[in-house]
């Protein structure tokens, strides 16, 4: 008769509704409950009940040490290999990083051996250039002019031989310091010329300036 109430429909129905778990521990291991039959769980007793309830938190804050001690071992594997792989890269870097400075010295070094080279060769170029503007300097019909040589054209074209004019041919005499204009009035071949200068004498042409 003490049990008829856990046989009540309402009992029944309210702990299939409850949305946790109920564990039933009512103290009757023959008779069997409408509040059994709908519990989660059941027990013979309340006692039982505790029992149950402590050991499976017992067994809960195991597996939570359980998986916290893993984490953390992991964590601490995890830490330690990307500490090892950050040791590793960094004396990767400090190695390549000697490779590319000394690589980049001696580059260096060599471009400054070259540019040194390159200096050298310029200014060896640049007296040479010098001389040869020296040279062609004296050549300068100008300066050839100043050292007391003239020039003589007949019909606007240079005259290098007596044989290249005739008498009365026009000539215009280009001198350092303004020009001549003339007139043929006689010559001498080369070869008095040569005879005459063996003699020391003057060989030029005779000729009538006009003013």
């Amino acid at each position: 008769l003490d049990l008829q109430c856990f046989d009540s429909y309402e009992i029944g129905k309210a702990i299939a509704l409850f949305p946790l778990p109920v564990i039933s521990g009512i103290g009757h291991q023959r008779d069997v409950t409408v509040t059994d039959e709908v519990s989660h769980s059941r027990a013979k007793t309340p006692t039982a009940v505790a029992d149950m309830l402590i050991s499976r938190v017992r067994d809960f804050e195991d597996r939570v040490d359980s998986l916290a001690h893993a984490l953390t071992e992991g964590a601490r594997t995890l830490t330690r290999d990307m500490k090892d792989g950050l040791s590793v890269l960094s004396r990767r870097v400090q190695i390549a990083a000697g490779n590319k400075l000394l690589n980049n010295f001696h580059l260096l070094n060599a471009c400054s051996k070259g540019l040194r080279y390159a200096f050298k060769f310029m200014q060896n170029e640049h007296q040479k250039l010098r001389g040869r503007e020296s040279n062609i300097s004296h050549l300068d019909p100008l300066n050839v002019l100043k050292r007391g040589y003239s020039i003589t054209y007949r019909s606007g074209k240079a005259v290098k031989s007596a044989a290249e004019v005739k008498i009365h041919d026009s000539l215009r005499t280009i001198l350092h310091k303004g020009e001549l204009l003339s007139r043929v009035e006689a010559g001498q071949s080369e070869k008095s010329v040569r005879g005459n200068r063996d003699k020391k004498r003057d060989g030029m042409a005779n000729l009538k300036l006009y003013e």
